[in-house]
């Protein structure tokens, strides 16, 4: 769904495979001439099932504009990475636009890698990745029971400086990945939505918040990396010392029995075989290893990042994966700020080619 504001009740949007945009259900409202009032659209999804889908998202909602997200009654498990994930452009729409308010009610998210995903602001200077501008995805998150639980990972993502995030009713996060239950940044507040009642006498309490993923940019051997998982959510692991090279982001849900991961940029000259079509750009090799420095056995995706060259249009370019005999497409590719990315599952050579 694209436009202005959204509305979707009682539908199913389960057992999806690969496709482009990765979601069972994706929704992104439209820019400030398709909001029907000035600066405001909506997205209210009522009765919706999106499970098992076998790329990323079980439902990605994306306000492009200012407005608020409300969902009630619906459930997004056991997908391939996250259950539902909440985000948006609204920080580049009007100085002084007040933040939206994210509604979650009677929502279950079980049996993912994460349950319910917020990547906002990560401290109190307002930082969204690269960006500085505290409007670019604070907001006001409302979680009014419902249930995050079982999943690999976290049952609840949330980086949120400069927003509010407030549980309510019965919220239970529980069984989650040795990651911890929930990763919340800062803390959450109780009692926004309904009275409080507690889960068994015990609520849900979040542990001190992890740093983010671990950059390996500044390192000397930018290109090995020992995973630290009781520090931080994973690696991210670059092909350079430089911050703004080819990279690789494995969750820690994601390293099975692997100890340690590396990323070597690959010459073409030095690559298993040549592409059938193309012009090579870049390539790296990619690998998880044990203790013992065997191949591990890895449990979940990973996302590989190339940097495409400035300007160039990322419809012009390709991502093969060698399958031990010859070079295959990368399905589901998307693009943002300036890489050429993919969430994959199979470990060795990723190469970037100009069509």
């Amino acid at each position: 769904f694209y436009g202005g504001s959204v509305s979707v009740t009682n539908s199913s949007f389960s057992d999806n495979g690969s496709y482009d945009n990765a979601a069972g259900l994706y929704v992104k409202t439209g820019y400030l001439g398709d909001c029907e009032t000035g600066y405001i659209c909506d997205i209210t999804l009522s009765g919706i099932t999106a499970n098992g889908n076998h790329e990323f998202f079980g439902a990605e909602l994306y306000l492009g504009a200012g407005g608020n997200i409300t969902v009630s009654d619906s459930s997004f498990n056991e997908n391939a990475v996250v259950g539902i994930s909440l985000g948006g452009d609204w920080g580049y729409t009007a100085d002084g636009m007040p933040l939206p308010t994210f509604k979650l009610t009677n929502v279950t998210a079980d049996h993912n890698i994460l349950g319910l995903l917020f990547a906002g602001p990560i401290d109190e200077a307002g930082y969204v990745g690269d960006q500085e501008d505290v409007y670019n995805a604070a907001a006001n998150i409302l979680i009014c029971s419902g249930s995050y639980s079982d999943n690999t990972g976290y049952g609840i993502g949330i980086n949120n400086f400069g927003g509010s995030t407030t549980f309510g009713g019965t919220v239970v996060s529980t069984g989650n990945g040795d990651a911890g239950q929930n990763w919340l940044n800062p803390e959450a507040a109780l009692g926004g939505c309904v009275e409080v009642s507690l889960d068994g006498g015990e609520r849900t309490k979040a542990k001190p918040a992890q740093k983010g993923y671990e950059d390996s940019s500044e390192a000397v051997n930018s290109q090995e990396k020992t995973f630290d998982c009781d520090s931080y959510l994973g690696l991210v692991i670059y092909t350079e010392q430089l911050k703004d090279e080819d990279h690789v982001m494995i969750p820690c849900s994601s390293k099975g029995s692997g100890t340690h991961a590396s990323a070597f940029k690959t010459m073409e000259s030095d690559l298993p075989g040549k592409p059938s079509k193309g012009t090579f750009v870049s390539a790296l090799k990619l690998a998880i290893e044990d203790n013992e420095n065997a191949p591990a056995i890895h449990t979940g995706p990973m996302m590989v990042s190339f940097k495409l060259p400035e300007g160039a249009n990322p419809s012009d370019y390709s991502l093969m994966f060698w399958n031990g005999t010859a070079w295959e497409l990368v399905p589901n590719i998307f693009s943002a700020d300036g890489y050429f990315q993919s969430w994959v599952n199979m470990l060795g050579y990723y190469m970037l080619i100009k069509n």
